[in-house]
């Protein structure tokens, strides 16, 4: 009986091996484009899912949170649930779009990729009870390459990360600034 039993356990461990192959196999041949791409017209309504923001699209974003050379950025800021005051009013409007802005200004797209790159690695686990789910996209555009989107916790722990798992802790005057750009006007 217990032959049987290590039998059929390898043999679920050698299924989801071989599922696994397939997906990673899909995945790479699923890989992003090559070429230049614009940025979008505007934000999403609603916050992107996990991880679908961050895809792997630009290869230089392997050795840098936001690559050199970036020429434009949309910033995409969306409501979390409150921090302290979790009413049914800030429960309906999490994820969704709170303000959008388009920088198309090199010395400031410059400034700011160069700050998100100044992030401090995060290493380990970590417990992050005041993140709320505010968060923001950064999403940079190239002359010559495709784009790069980089997510930011703006509570909590406040990582920032792209596709490429590049990021971290970045720097406070970074996040303030951040904040301070994305704002809702009016």
């Amino acid at each position: 009986m217990t032959r049987l039993r290590t039998i059929g356990f390898s043999l679920i461990v050698l299924a989801g091996a071989a599922v696994a192959g397939v997906a990673f196999g899909q995945s790479s041949r699923q890989l992003p484009p090559k070429k230049p791409e614009p940025l979008p017209a505007s934000c999403r309504a609603e916050n992107w899912g996990e991880g679908e923001a961050v895809t792997q699209r630009n290869a230089r974003s392997q050795k840098a949170v936001v690559p050199a050379g970036a020429k434009e950025m949309l910033l995409c800021r969306y409501w979390g649930y409150g921090m302290l005051k979790q009413t049914r009013e800030t429960q309906k409007r999490a994820g969704t779009l709170m303000s959008e802005r388009r920088f198309e200004r090199r010395s400031l797209v410059r400034s700011i990729s160069g700050e998100f790159d100044r992030a401090r690695p995060a290493h380990g686990t970590y417990s992050c009870p005041f993140d709320d789910g505010a968060n923001l996209y950064a999403e940079f555009s190239y002359p010559d390459q495709p784009n790069v989107v980089v997510e930011a916790h703006l509570h909590g722990c406040g990582f920032v990360y792209n596709g490429f798992g590049r990021g971290g802790f970045p720097p406070t005057r970074l996040m303030r600034r951040l904040e301070r750009l994305s704002a809702p006007r009016g």
